[in-house]
């Protein structure tokens, strides 16, 4: 596999920073990433990135699935967060919404955030303490 400058990786951290793993390929060798923004943990490292989606790995890394939004307009996520039934939610900026889905990837909800006032959504966090996004 050839390597170059550009070779795109995720790398968590553990509490006193230093690295503990790096996330970069699937198993046949393709790259993961393209773009990532932010990530998140459900249990599994979950990559918002702008030109792939979604993009959810195992704790040990392995490539599990990836979201590409629903055919209602131009699904670029930024932000992105997991609540506490482990649903992942994240924000579209360029379409103006948030979409959710369960920790299998399974598509539940769409919310339009121009109906609620919200315009161009970049981040999202939860609250566990309210149960609040």
């Amino acid at each position: 596999m050839t390597k170059s400058f550009f070779d795109i990786k995720v790398i968590r951290y553990n509490s006193t920073i230093q690295p503990i793993q790096t996330i970069q390929y699937h198993k046949t060798g393709k790259r993961l990433y393209s773009s990532p923004v932010y990530i998140t943990e459900n249990g599994d490292v979950v990559v918002s990135d702008i030109l792939n989606g979604v993009v959810v790995t195992d704790r040990e890394g392995n490539y599990r699935f990836t979201y590409k939004g629903q055919s209602m307009g131009d699904f670029m996520p930024s932000g992105i967060c997991v609540d506490a039934l482990l649903n992942i939610l994240m924000s579209s900026r360029f379409d103006e919404t948030i979409h959710i889905i369960n920790k299998d990837g399974v598509f539940l909800s769409v919310i339009s955030t121009i109906e609620n006032g919200m315009f161009h959504p970049q981040s999202l966090a939860y609250d566990e303490k309210n149960h609040l996004v």
